[in-house]
């Protein structure tokens, strides 16, 4: 129900830790205070969505060498920040240029390279306070600022989290007005809330299906809603000011190379689990038929793998190991958000390498994704669709199918959807002509 905290303050000592924390607070920034302790030291739980790390520099008591201080936060960091975490900034208690650049160093060479913060700050904290208490903060938020001022990327990132935080606080005041005045007391206001909602949900998923899944379909209801917020903010000079700073447009644009590309267009269009909900009959979802027996492959496109590799995709024997078929869930995304019963539609498609080897001629697939790069050390790949192969697949045919690898999102699953059922539609007529 909280909104997870931005700023974590660690410290070793509680009377240096609560009056920041309480500072903060005061200042209404959602902080979250740790009083650090060999045996309780702050975890992924801590560190999920932290945007600024306070921290002391010397959390090892007694006389040890500074690098025993530094490798404390460098293992703090290791075992606590995702892989998949955002930007963020370390701010290190120290008055000495010198112990901050030797923490860089060290850092630089000790932590994994997608874990980094995107700056490291040393700032004395005596600076902020008179006696125990912080009473500066605003000198302390100047000089953040300032420290940051050579990157106006990660200061244009965090605005874009705030209207991001400030769009969906207007959209659920926006979601409140739909309650009748006559309802909005105490006592009836929560009743008549949840009416709404259910209403929403009902629009999104059918009145059949909205009680299966109340959340998705509030979601599918506010999403563009909120798309539409996040996308048409008010003027603002100073944010104007600085996007115009942040985001680089040379005179002569540079090529993007294949990797980048692939990079780029794996973020854009494919959602993989566990860090979001992907299953098998997922709008979009991508099954991977790599290792599915031949007989399951012929009881649902008449031929085992080889075969369909040749004849539907043109793919030469020799060498295709390197290209892996794949069932790709298509369907009207009314029939998939409304769950209505009855077999699911999947579509055949291979993943191969950029320019796979045909035989003889070019693939018959009339479909290709752009590029993708499905994980950072794999191939550059690209996913063919031959609109041909669409099959139906009950819940016990799902069942011999593996996991979904990864879901196609909603942009380039429509123009998938779109092709497909152009291809199914195609008229043909006879005609005469003299």
């Amino acid at each position: 129900m909280f909104t997870r905290g931005r700023y974590l303050v660690v410290d070793d000592e509680p009377d240096e830790l609560d009056p920041l924390v309480k500072a903060l607070h005061r200042m209404g920034a959602p902080c979250i205070g740790w009083h650090w302790t060999p045996e309780q030291r702050p975890g992924p739980e801590q560190l999920r969505g932290v945007r600024i790390l306070f921290t002391d520099l010397h959390l090892t008591k007694g006389e040890v060498p500074p690098v025993t201080h530094y490798d404390t936060i460098i293992r703090m960091l290791e075992d606590g920040v995702s892989d998949a975490h955002g930007p963020y900034i370390v701010v290190l208690w120290t008055s000495h240029e010198e112990q901050r650049g030797a923490f860089v160093e060290r850092l630089g060479r000790a932590l994994d390279p997608v874990k980094h913060p995107l700056a490291v700050l040393g700032l004395d904290k005596n600076a902020y306070r008179d006696g125990p208490e912080f009473t500066k903060l605003g000198d302390l938020e100047r000089d953040i600022a300032q420290h940051l001022g050579g990157n106006a990327q990660l200061q244009a990132l965090l605005s874009w989290e705030h209207d991001v935080l400030a769009a969906a606080d207007a959209t659920l005041a926006q979601l409140a007005q739909l309650v009748p005045a006559a309802s909005r007391t105490m006592a009836a206001f929560p009743d008549a809330l949840g009416v709404v909602l259910g209403k929403l949900s009902i629009a999104a998923l059918g009145k059949t299906n909205a009680p299966a899944d109340p959340r998705g379909g509030v979601s599918r209801a506010l999403a563009p809603l909120l798309m539409d917020r996040i996308a048409n903010q008010n003027d603002d000079p100073d944010k104007t000011t600085l996007w115009s700073g942040a985001v680089c447009f040379p005179e002569t644009p540079l090529a993007l190379s294949a990797d980048e590309c692939a990079r780029m267009n794996r973020m854009i269009h494919c959602a993989f689990p566990p860090a979001e909900a992907v299953v098998k009959s997922d709008w979009g979802a991508v099954i991977r038929l790599g290792g599915v027996d031949d007989a399951i492959l012929t009881s649902i496109w008449g031929e085992g793998a080889a075969t369909l590799k040749l004849d539907a995709f043109r793919l030469k024997a020799e060498g295709n190991d390197t290209c892996e078929l794949v069932a790709v869930r298509v369907g009207a995304v009314c029939d998939y958000a409304q769950g209505k019963p009855g077999p699911v539609p999947y579509v055949l498609g291979v993943l191969t390498p950029v320019k796979p080897a045909y035989d003889g001629k070019s693939s018959p697939a009339e479909y290709e994704t752009p590029l993708l790069k499905l994980t950072d050390a794999g191939a550059i790949e690209k996913l063919m669709i031959n609109a041909r192969f669409v099959a139906t697949l009950t819940t016990p045919e799902l069942a011999d199918l593996p996991d979904a690898a990864f879901r196609m999102r909603e942009q380039l699953l429509t123009a998938l959807i779109g092709h497909v059922s152009g291809y199914v539609v195609r008229p043909g007529f006879l005609s005469f002509r003299p």
